[in-house]
């Protein structure tokens, strides 16, 4: 990515709650930031570059460091990147870096199906309102985990 990394991610914290989102407590820091710019829309002709650098680093940053963390806790010593994330080229030089100095290995997706999660369920969506389903039916039904600890899972 085009840009330089470091001049804005001096402003971007790294939580260390293990079981909170990966990316808690990035996203108000970077609007906060580049809505307080002098002349905001002019900000992103010009360093719109740097902070796009910055706002990636920091997010490479954390989860590498979770994924990390995640290891830890488990002892496993493997660990699989899936969805859109796992086409990004600065996480994955990263965290084999980081995972071959503890000897984990790491397991990627080939490029092509790096593909956006959302995108999937959206043409899920699109699939089931073209079939005819127009609403859900309770085989369906889940209860929504939105914060769900590593230790609970089993």
């Amino acid at each position: 990515m085009a840009g330089f990394s470091a001049r804005a991610a001096s402003t971007l914290p790294i939580v260390p709650y293990a079981d909170a989102g990966p990316l808690y407590g990035i996203v108000c820091p970077i609007l906060i930031s580049v809505s307080d710019a002098p002349g905001s829309y002019f900000f992103w002709a010009s360093d719109g570059r740097d902070v796009a650098a910055s706002t990636q680093a920091a997010i490479v940053e954390v989860l590498v460091k979770k994924s990390l963390t995640a290891l830890q806790e488990t002892g496993l010593q493997r660990i699989v990147v899936a969805g859109g994330v796992g086409a990004n080229r600065q996480l994955r030089e990263q965290l084999d870096a980081a995972c071959a100095k503890r000897r984990v290995r790491v397991h990627y997706p080939e490029l092509h199906l790096c593909t956006d999660n959302g995108a999937m369920i959206a043409l899920a969506a699109a699939m089931r309102l073209q079939s005819g389903q127009q609403q859900a039916n309770r085989d369906y039904a889940f209860d929504v985990k939105p914060r769900w600890p590593l230790n609970a899972i089993g």
